[in-house]
């Protein structure tokens, strides 16, 4: 009796579903967790959220811009829960993230009003990326400045990755089209 019931069609149907669903729940950028401050925070927090996951750095040309429509963005579009900025300070680029996490938190709050969480700061390429990066990395492309913006569904996977050249403005459609469940990776070009 035990072999008909694993051995029928719908019986392989479920377990096939579930294996999926498994599998594919463990493959996503919120499994991981990282630093904010001295404190591990579970990304699993933000699943079911788009997330817009920025390398942000203090000193950079790009700084200016993007903190300003960042900040907007988390404004519009955070305020009805289904998305948020993550912002991860490297000091790679330029050497333009020099500053401890308090200093780096106090100079985006106070000439910001950053309203994202910014967390500690990292390596986005070489040999000591953290894990959720590597995630970002291997599923899209990896930085090469300041400012890269990885697009993260609300199942966790990266939908897309832009380089600082192009401007927040210019992809808060494509945010918007995923927090509304009407984006077509590829009508849009796949990664």
């Amino acid at each position: 009796m035990k072999n008909s019931i694993i051995s029928s069609p719908a019986a392989s149907l479920v377990l096939v579903l579930f294996l999926t669903i498994v599998e594919s729940s463990s493959d996503n950028f919120y499994r991981y967790s990282v630093k904010r401050g001295k404190e591990d925070t579970q990304l699993s927090q933000y699943a079911g959220k788009v997330v817009l996951v920025v390398n942000v750095a203090s000193e950079c040309g790009y700084t200016d811009g993007h903190y300003k429509t960042l900040v907007r963005l988390q404004k519009k579009l955070g305020a009805n829960d289904k998305f948020t900025v993550l912002a991860f300070p490297c000091n790679q680029f330029g050497k333009q993230e020099p500053g401890t996490y308090e200093e780096i938190l106090s100079f985006a709050k106070k000439n910001y009003k950053v309203n994202f969480p910014i967390f500690s700061k990292v390596n986005v390429v070489g040999d000591e990326v953290p894990d959720a990066w590597r995630y970002l990395t291997e599923n899209s492309e990896q930085p090469t400045w300041n400012f890269w913006k990885y697009l993260v569904d609300e199942g966790g996977k990266v939908v897309r990755a832009w380089g600082p050249w192009i401007t927040v403005e210019d992809i808060t459609q494509d945010i918007i089209d995923v927090i509304d469940g009407n984006y077509n990776v590829k009508s849009r070009g796949e990664l």
